[in-house]
């Protein structure tokens, strides 16, 4: 999925926090979305079960902390190796440029199967 092409009949559905940890768990929605965003926030649910409600095409994006918490130089160096380390385990790729905590608003990931 390319992120820049528009795209016709996308529906939006905004969730709340507790639910992220049941939909893994709903069997018709595995496979079903095009893209997910998660918060800075939410990051802790970029798991293997989530990403198995990614579509084999789609993608996952996560907001960048850089620009959203103020973070010690010590914290902003270990984020994203830790996000890499949870894209390994969830089977999704890093990607573009988005290779540095650098000026994307997000950072994009593929699901790879």
């Amino acid at each position: 999925m390319e992120l820049d092409k528009p795209k016709s009949n996308v529906t939006v559905r905004l969730l709340p926090l507790g639910t992220m940890d049941q939909l893994p768990k709903k069997e018709n929605l595995l496979k079903l979305f095009d893209l997910i965003y998660l918060s800075s926030s939410q990051v802790s649910y970029f798991t293997p079960e989530l990403t198995a409600l990614l579509r084999d095409d789609a993608n996952l994006l996560i907001e960048n902390v850089k620009f959203i918490t103020p973070l010690t130089k010590d914290q902003e160096k270990g984020y994203l190796p830790k996000i890499r380390d949870m894209a390994t385990k969830a089977k999704c790729e890093l990607l573009g440029s988005n290779d540095e905590m650098n000026n994307n608003f997000h950072l994009s990931f593929h699901r790879v199967d």
